[in-house]
């Protein structure tokens, strides 16, 4: 996910300065489908594959000391097809396959610069203006009857008596509630702490992470001092998953709590309480991430073995859970568990790693599991199937091994089906479509 945050007024300017096509091969792009890429990868920025990898950049494609990754030098508007298959091959690939491609995009950027700023200018006074003019009639009503004590929005409703902006009485009144709160921690006029505490907690920490406040660290903070002070081991617990999550959230790195992260995976063996269950996979999977990238100290035997637990632990829930929804919720949640590499999975060619037929076995492994677990799931009201939907579309998007897989049409078909009978025949089409689309243009005309 890019660091780099591209305002709606610049993505536009972008996209209309390339012509609405791709800066890279010149195909037509809508912009509903278009992404803006970076041309010089970011990656080089916070996770270079080697110290001067920036350097090599710019000297395999002569760009000066001035060359900016964050820079309108270095964005274009490209496919997500595309993306997947240039990746980093513009430095690594000694075919040079995608060399051409690169720097076409690196001169046009250049070249659009001056018409790409003057078009962001001008878009973004559009969208000034009529955010203003959406906001104007009614705002100051709007604040006048918030700060009114346990106002809700049906009272301002019938209160206002022209047209509303529902998303307008919706911040407001968040940001009030989220105001509230940190003053009431800040001035430290809370005692007691209870589950109600932890909700005002867990709430504020993705309130202020989805509006870019940056408070984070409060809450981080606040956490560590309530630790100390609460007896009740679940509460303790969902308080660690709170900051952890905000640590992740904010790029912190994990070395400082994975001694404390070990010792809470430790502690969930003998777990009863499904909500710990679940933030403790998805907990995992982040800690799997990091480790992948490097990032903790963990061995990987430490990993594996900590997964164990954690399904030892789930496959326990699921034997004395009574009703089938949650017996879904708990199988969904050991699936994600597996989606890691396991030891199974590693395979090697006289005792050297073969990074290549390992993640072919962990291919067929995982594509193995989706499809028993599917075929588990006969009423999909038992289960988010939206979600189970959503996470498979995705994975076919993001890696190739998976959407290339042998047997994943004909999974994805049984989910689509799936999906289709809950919410209504032909609710997938526009995915499929896009599927289709995406396929056809990979080359692979026949699966299309």
């Amino acid at each position: 996910m890019s660091k780099q945050k591209i305002t709606k007024s610049l993505k536009l300017a972008i996209w209309y300065a390339h012509d609405k096509k791709s800066g890279y091969d010149g195909i037509p792009i809508s912009f509903r489908d278009m992404e803006i890429d970076h041309i010089i990868p970011e990656r080089v920025l916070y996770h270079p594959r080697e110290p001067d990898e920036f350097e090599k950049w710019k000297e395999k494609y002569k760009l000066d000391n001035n060359f900016k990754i964050h820079g309108i030098e270095n964005i274009c508007p490209s496919t997500r097809a595309f993306n997947l298959k240039k990746s980093d091959y513009g430095l690594y690939d000694e075919t040079d396959v995608f060399k051409r491609y690169i720097i076409n995009a690196l001169i046009k950027s250049r070249q659009l610069k001056p018409k790409i700023e003057e078009l962001n200018k001008k878009y973004k006074k559009e969208f000034d203006t009529r955010k203003i003019k959406t906001r104007i009639s009614d705002i100051n009503t709007i604040e006048q009857i918030i700060k009114k004590s346990n106002i809700d929005i049906k009272t301002i409703i019938e209160l206002v008596e022209f047209p509303l902006d529902y998303n307008v009485i919706t911040e407001i009144e968040e940001k009030r509630k989220y105001d509230k709160i940190l003053e009431k921690y800040r001035t430290k006029r809370v005692v007691f702490f209870n589950y109600g505490e932890y909700l005002e907690i867990k709430d504020c920490i993705r309130y202020s992470y989805n509006n870019e406040l940056g408070e984070e660290t409060f809450w981080i903070n606040l956490i560590d001092e309530f630790n100390e002070k609460i007896d009740y081991n679940v509460l303790r617990k969902k308080l660690f998953y709170e900051k952890a999550f905000a640590m992740f959230k904010t790029e912190k790195i994990w070395n400082s709590i994975e001694f404390e992260l070990l010792k809470y995976f430790k502690s969930i063996r003998n777990e009863g309480n499904m909500e710990v269950l679940e933030q403790s996979a998805n907990l995992f999977n982040i800690f799997s991430g990091e480790f992948q990238r490097n990032r903790v100290k963990s061995e990987l035997s430490d990993v594996l073995e900590i997964r164990e637990m954690l399904i030892d632990a789930l496959d326990l829930k699921i034997q004395n859970s009574k009703t089938q929804s949650r017996i879904m919720q708990l199988k969904f949640r050991k699936l994600m568990l597996n989606f890691g590499i396991k030891q199974e999975d590693i395979k090697e060619n006289n005792r050297n790693f073969n990074k290549d037929i390992t993640n072919k076995a962990w291919a067929d492994r995982i594509i193995h599991e989706f499809s028993e677990f599917t075929s588990l799931i006969e009423i999909p009201q038992y289960f988010d199937i939206c979600q189970y939907y959503n996470l498979l579309k995705g994975l076919s998007e993001k890696i190739h091994i998976i959407e290339n897989h042998n047997d994943f049409d004909n999974l994805f078909e049984k989910v689509t089906i799936l999906k289709d009978r809950y919410n209504g025949n032909n609710s997938s089409i526009e995915d499929l479509m896009k599927r289709a689309i995406r396929i056809f243009r990979s080359g692979n005309y026949s699966r299309s």
